[in-house]
């Protein structure tokens, strides 16, 4: 198959970049035209910084060093730079970007002889454009065993058409791929917040609310009541169940087995059931990361959440 329609269809089938086949396409057309060879084509996909990074060796023909400027009409990339092979430097004065694509200036090759190495970058079109390259997976299962309660998340991350990506490139990196786990804690919060607590918490609610009968009829039962049905800190607890749910603290009841990072970890939308001033989530947005390349497509990884872990925290710091 022609390198020019291997292109093409990739960039269709993979969707890396938004109409990715107006970006390499006119590259390859444009230095092969010149009669240039382009060889050991690499794709790196920065995943946290949203970036494809295109690497190659071209081999420079006579044909293409006639005149003062060789021309790559493609669209204009974020950065490219042209590597001179012996000695190995860049040549930062060689190519420009321009509106058009690229320039790169024959004088400045000339001493380089006919082999050099290309790298350029684009943005790429967010998580949906890596998607289509990657398939992810994270099912759940819950195990017990004694006193013991776990959450495990099995964690899969796997190149699609591997066999075609092969074709068309050398090497293809995909660097920290995140494979995303809702960590749902709204019932152990249920379980754990005594009737009273709640009680109480849900009293305050009603007198800094904005309805004045609520807070009428707050202050009248308080009036009454002036005895609180739970004994400890409203306070000085409500702090305290909310700052295990920082992900900082949170990370402490997770694990991780296999080749995955804890990239990130982040609170989910906020438990409705509670009435403000109580912010917990009802679930955590976990984030773990690995790499992918044709040599090792695919991933496989656990997470666990120690959940029996999480349920006697939280009770320690209501019953104090």
């Amino acid at each position: 198959m022609d390198p020019t329609e291997l292109v093409r269809d990739a960039a269709v089938a993979a969707a890396v970049v938004k109409d990715v086949s107006t970006l390499v396409k006119p590259l390859f057309e444009n230095l092969r035209s010149s009669g240039a060879e382009v060889t050991h084509p690499e794709l790196r996909l920065k995943c946290p910084d949203q970036k494809m990074e295109y690497t190659a060796g071209i081999e420079l023909k006579h044909k293409l060093l006639r005149g003062d400027l060789i021309r790559l009409k493609i669209p204009p990339p974020e950065k490219f730079r042209i590597f001179s092979l012996v000695p190995y430097q860049p040549l930062d004065d060689a190519a420009s970007i321009t509106r058009d694509g690229v320039v790169i200036r024959r004088k400045s090759l000339e001493p380089f002889g006919e082999t050099f190495r290309i790298e350029m970058a684009y943005p790429l079109e967010g998580r949906r454009s890596i998607s289509s390259l990657v398939s992810t997976s994270s099912p759940a299962e819950n195990l017990s065993s004694g006193d013991e309660e776990l959450e495990r998340y099995g964690l899969h991350a796997e190149l699609k058409t591997v066999s075609f990506l092969r074709e068309l490139y050398r090497h293809v990196r995909v660097e920290d791929m995140d494979v995303q786990v809702d960590v749902t804690v709204r019932d152990d919060i249920k379980s754990a917040i005594s009737p009273d607590l709640r009680f109480e918490i849900e009293m305050m609610a009603k007198m800094s609310s904005s309805d004045r009968n609520e807070q009428r009829r707050a202050l009248a039962y308080k009036t009454r009541h002036p005895r609180p049905r739970f004994r400890g800190d409203v306070f000085q607890v409500m702090h305290d169940i909310q700052e295990v749910f920082q992900p900082s603290k949170f990370r402490r009841f997770l694990s991780l087995e296999g080749p995955y990072r804890l990239s990130d970890c982040t609170r989910g939308t906020t438990f409705a059931d509670f009435c403000m001033p109580l912010y917990i989530p009802q679930s955590m947005l976990v984030n773990s990361s690995t790499d992918l390349t044709l040599d090792e497509p695919a991933k496989d990884g656990k997470l666990t959440y120690r959940k029996s872990d999480l349920l006697k925290k939280l009770t320690k710091l209501v019953e104090t």
